[in-house]
């Protein structure tokens, strides 16, 4: 079992992001991978709960109709790149970051899928410190 200490998620977990984020191809075959996976979408109303957000105020600030909006929040369309990267630039937030919390274990060859349940929750954490945590000095 590798220790996942804080030292360790501090001195790995920035370059882990940043090489995360420049998986450009990874992120475009994620977008089309949505279709088939369990969580997908999903993480979209996460995220534009987190930023207090409706459907309504989101979907003019995309320039697209709420039923658009609604129907990729719960699956029943997939949302093209330029909507995802739409969307990350109104929260200010990488693409990839949008896209990791879609990823289910479903999506996971079973090869990898211990891997990637011990790494989850560590990356989780990190993203929800980094891009969702207010610092002390702001609060």
């Amino acid at each position: 079992m590798i220790d996942w200490g804080l030292g360790f998620v501090k001195k790995v977990g920035y370059n882990l992001i940043k090489y995360l984020f420049n998986w450009y191809k990874v992120i475009n075959f994620a977008v089309i991978k949505m279709k088939k996976s369990s969580g997908g979408q999903l993480y979209f109303r996460e995220i534009r709960k987190k930023y207090g957000l409706k459907q309504t105020e989101i979907s003019k600030m995309m320039g697209v109709s709420q039923t658009y909006y609604s129907l990729v929040e719960s699956r029943k369309r997939v949302p093209s790149m330029d909507f995802v990267e739409r969307l990350a630039g109104i929260y200010g937030l990488p693409i990839a970051v949008l896209l990791w919390g879609s990823i289910t274990e479903g999506d996971v060859s079973k090869e990898k899928l211990t891997a990637y349940r011990e790494l989850k929750p560590v990356i989780d954490s990190l993203i929800e410190s980094v891009f969702f945590t207010k610092k002390e000095e702001e609060k």
